[in-house]
């Protein structure tokens, strides 16, 4: 059975990301006579607060991008081999959560309240999937030898790391709409990237 993780994250972040990157407003103004526009102004932002978003959608760039984990060997009872397998996969998924964590977390404070709530929010939602993959692969590292048993506990942990990376997607789902994060992404190089 192919072991591989679903964009979840990366797909929630860039629906969140394109709905804030938008070039279009983020609400329609109400109609108020047949010779008005119904589309509504882009809320001003300042040139900070376009850099400080292009460096939120720089720093998440790579949640979009789900590493190919590889399968367990055919050969049955090939012991050591697999559990190789579980431990380059354990390596790759902490280099895909480690990545935006640590970026995030090098992000200058946002000029935009709702910006900061965003990188927290999100911060807060990697940190504890970032310590579930150390901790795994801590557990692999110290199993005395590639055992059924210890490879049992590695596909156990490697199953509750992969619903907590998929979980991510909910999470980027929650992150805080304002006219002026989506007025930012929308002049934002990496918004705009992510946005595709």
């Amino acid at each position: 059975m192919k072991r591989g993780i679903t964009a979840a994250a990366g797909i929630g972040l860039v629906v969140v990301l394109a709905g804030c990157g938008d070039s279009k407003p983020a609400a329609a103004a109400p109609p108020s006579s047949p010779s008005t526009s119904s589309a509504a102004k882009p809320v001003p932002v300042g040139a900070d607060a376009v850099a400080w978003m292009n460096g939120f959608c720089g720093a998440v760039t790579g949640l979009t991008k789900p590493p190919a984990l590889s399968d367990p060997p055919v050969t049955a009872g090939d012991l050591p081999a697999t559990k190789k397998v579980l431990d380059d996969n354990f390596a790759q998924l902490a280099n895909f959560v480690n990545s935006a964590y640590t970026n995030l977390t090098k992000l200058a404070p946002s000029p935009i309240p709702a910006g900061e709530t965003a990188k927290k929010d999100l911060v807060d939602s990697l940190a504890p999937v970032r310590d579930r993959i150390a901790d795994a692969r801590r557990k692999l590292d110290v199993a005395p030898a590639a055992t059924q048993q210890t490879l049992l506990e590695g596909g156990k942990n490697m199953d509750a790391v992969l619903a907590g990376v998929n979980a991510l997607g909910s999470s980027t789902n929650d992150l805080p709409a304002s006219p002026e994060l989506a007025s930012a992404a929308g002049q934002a190089a990496n918004c705009k990237q992510l946005a595709g």
